[in-house]
């Protein structure tokens, strides 16, 4: 079974499923994903209904929820009109949770996952630098021992 989410007429949206929690904005807060699927095909599936800004997708590390810029609240609109209550990818047993998010939400969380990035790298090279220090220099020989 295909679903369609490409709406020509705009004033066709009448009612998504269940209302939206919060005020209509151009950002989408969008949980319940389930893999597999990959980062560009849930860009291509959310361009469908309206043009994403420029950085305006960011997505968690276990891909199970994400965050989209619209450059218009009405592509915004129609996207969780669209997407609301379906399951997508096909296989997904749980159905798509599509609600309206504000800009700072958004840049919030991408500035907590840049900070936890950077944080990562510098304990991981730390615990690298600290590995190196505990461990003394090892001769290397040319020949085995037994020959010495």
């Amino acid at each position: 079974r295909k679903i369609s989410i490409v709406s020509d007429d705009a004033k066709k949206l009448t009612r998504s499923p269940s209302p939206a929690s919060r005020k209509a904005t151009a950002v989408l807060f969008i949980t319940n994903l389930v893999r597999p699927f990959t980062a560009p095909q849930l860009r291509e599936l959310l361009a469908r209904t309206g043009t994403i800004a420029p950085n305006g997708f960011y997505i968690d590390k276990i891909k199970s929820k994400c965050y989209v810029k619209y450059t218009e609240v009405e592509m915004a609109v129609e996207t969780r009109h669209a997407l609301h209550g379906v399951r997508w990818p096909v296989n997904n047993p749980k159905t798509l949770k599509v609600e309206f998010a504000s800009p700072e939400d958004m840049a919030l969380v991408q500035e907590l996952a840049e900070d936890e990035t950077k944080k990562s790298e510098s304990v991981d090279s730390g615990w690298l630098n600290e590995q190196a220090a505990l461990k003394p220099a090892r001769r290397v020989s040319a020949y085995p021992t037994y020959f010495n």
